[in-house]
């Protein structure tokens, strides 16, 4: 077994994606690992491993979102919803002023797809992105709510609980509670 080490359960990065008629993108999980390792190539596309198949997956070395992990949400979120959109509708993305977000290669693969983009000026995200003013805190809430009933019942009487859980078992584990997360997010909630 592999020890679990604190920065395995140190982060774990989750973008969500809401649209302006209530619908709810999948989430993107980014897991800390290496881009085109193990984790990536051999535990997150293979289905023994069981991960909910309405959540995406990436790794990053910090499981921070950078241009790699963008590229992936605008691939496997936002590229498969627009395909999905009506002729008449012209897709809009609100972003945050974060680096990463307006870099070349993103931008130009989400135009690329006919959507329009904007970032929101400082100050201004509470006012104006969805996440952040009424879904992020219940999501929040609901992952740690899980997260600690996982953690209760875990034994540590045994006094070396990290080296009987494998990290596989904690991604495995955030991957669930995101599902659960966000189907329990209600749609009028995200539409209002």
């Amino acid at each position: 077994m592999q020890r679990l080490q604190k920065s395995s359960l140190g982060r774990i990065t989750c973008l969500l994606t809401v649209c302006a008629d209530g619908t709810k993108l999948p989430p993107l999980l980014c897991f800390r690992g290496r881009p085109c390792g193990p984790i990536e190539k051999k535990e997150l596309p293979n289905a023994s491993f069981n991960y909910p198949k309405s959540v995406k997956y990436t790794v990053q070395m910090n499981a921070w979102t950078d241009e790699r992990v963008m590229l992936y949400w605008v691939d496997h979120v936002l590229t498969p919803y627009v395909k999905k959109a009506p002729p008449v509708i012209i897709p809009y993305v609100m972003l945050d002023k974060y680096s990463c977000h307006h870099q070349g290669t993103v931008v130009q693969r989400i135009e690329s797809l006919g959507v329009e983009w904007d970032i929101i000026p400082g100050g201004c995200t509470a006012l104006v992105q969805p996440i952040d003013v009424r879904i992020g805190k219940p999501f929040k809430n609901c992952m740690r709510y899980q997260a600690e009933e996982w953690l209760m019942d875990l034994d540590w009487e045994a006094g070396k609980v990290t080296d009987c859980i494998k990290p596989v078992e904690v991604r495995q584990s955030y991957a669930k509670w995101c599902a659960k997360a966000w189907k329990d997010i209600p749609i009028d909630v995200v539409y209002n």
